[in-house]
């Protein structure tokens, strides 16, 4: 997935990842391969709220988990709390 590629390529500090992904990855299994793989932190932002999803999501142990719509404060907790890690 693209997702994944990128963050081989680059080795960002922290990805934010939408749990909505174009293909056939979601981004909870992006996720997993990203901070699995290359031990990047991710943080989740999504529009889906349901518990089905926010359970599956956190078996991947993210950073945060942030849903739509969001304030930009909300965004930076989330990346001080990861790039402190």
């Amino acid at each position: 997935h693209r997702a994944i590629e990128e963050a081989e390529k680059e080795l960002p500090d922290v990805v934010i990842m939408d749990i909505m992904l174009e293909g056939y990855m979601s981004g909870i299994e992006a996720a997993e391969k990203i901070s699995n793989g290359l031990n990047i932190p991710v943080i989740f932002l999504t529009a889906l709220n349901d518990d089905e999803t926010f359970l599956s999501a956190a078996e991947t142990k993210p950073y945060g988990f942030i849903s739509k719509p969001f304030k930009h404060e909300q965004i930076e907790e989330a990346l001080s709390s990861a790039l402190k890690e």
